[in-house]
């Protein structure tokens, strides 16, 4: 029997087995991190399972010479799920990721250092801007207006919230996240505005939105593979069945029809953790961040 940390995630790239996105993983820090939480919350475990849908690339239909109403969001997503069917080996792949001590050790470093250099920018309170990460999604930074002088930072299109509210409030240190981490390794500033001054843009990226939507899904289905809990967890809070959700909901379909006769047993889902952030060299706890996160699942499953 092994026991797993599950990592769910949503891409666009080439997900096959053996493919480059399964090789960066070896490098990614963020797994790293989630055996450090794991065990933080009492669980030795032997990998992280993840856990990746693919997105299709098909796009709506518009009206051409021969289409004479665009495509509509029902039709849409009955041709995504046909794709799907098509070849789901393109859409759905599974695999365990390990962490022998000296990845693990390297992962520390790159941590370590990142969570050194947020410590200078606060005391120098300097966050320079990193031009390469204005169109880093392939879309306008939500921030470019502020950093390019078109709006203040008190502008109606943002508003401040707390950084980290779903996570551990127990800590007692400030939260040094994958998600900070990566922001202040892409751009500074943007670390700035979002984790020092809380701000965020009112309408969320469409990225966001989507993986926010199959995320809450695949929380709901993994208890006991229950389809329906999955499609009504994405129609929460009143969310339009737009061309983004019809893609959505083909993905989570497929997922089912893919996964409904895995052997995981569900160990706990959603799972938050805070562990101290060790300086590699001296194993001393830091005095300015501890680690946090946040577990999509832990599974057994038989090896």
């Amino acid at each position: 029997m092994q026991t797993l940390i599950m990592e769910h995630k949503t891409s666009s790239e080439d997900i096959g087995l053996g493919s480059f996105y399964w090789q960066r993983l070896t490098l990614d820090s963020q797994v790293s991190k989630y055996f450090a939480g794991a065990r933080a919350i009492g669980h030795d475990v032997d990998g992280c399972l993840y856990d990746v849908l693919g997105k299709p690339a098909l796009r709506p239909l518009g009206v051409t010479k021969t289409r004479l109403e665009p495509e509509t969001p029902v039709a849409y997503h009955d041709r995504c799920l046909a794709a799907i069917a098509e070849d789901p080996d393109r859409y759905y792949q599974r695999g365990v990721v390990v962490r022998l001590e000296s990845e693990e050790r390297d992962a520390a470093f790159d941590t370590w250092q990142t969570a050194d250099q947020i410590r200078l920018s606060r005391n120098a309170d300097r966050w320079p801007r990193n031009v390469d990460s204005c169109d880093l999604y392939h879309r306008p930074c939500d921030f470019f207006p502020i950093c390019s002088g078109v709006a203040a930072e008190d502008d109606a299109r943002y508003e401040v919230m707390p950084p980290h509210v779903e996570l551990d409030a127990r800590a007692h240190l400030p939260l040094l996240t994958t998600s900070s981490s990566r922001c202040y390794r892409a751009c500074p500033r943007r670390y700035q505005l979002t984790y020092v001054k809380g701000l965020r843009a009112r309408a969320a990226a469409p990225t966001l939105a989507f993986g926010t939507r199959v995320h809450k899904a695949l929380a709901a289905w993994l208890p006991a593979h229950d389809l329906a809990l999955a499609l009504a967890a994405m129609r929460e809070d009143g969310a339009e069945f737009d061309f983004d959700g019809a893609k959505a909901e083909a993905m989570i379909r497929g997922y089912h029809a893919r996964w409904s006769g895995d052997d995981l047993e569900v160990v706990a889902i959603e799972r938050e953790f805070s562990a101290p952030l060790v300086n590699p060299t001296t194993g001393a706890a830091s005095r300015t961040f501890c680690l946090a996160g946040k577990l999509d699942a832990i599974v057994r499953r038989t090896a």
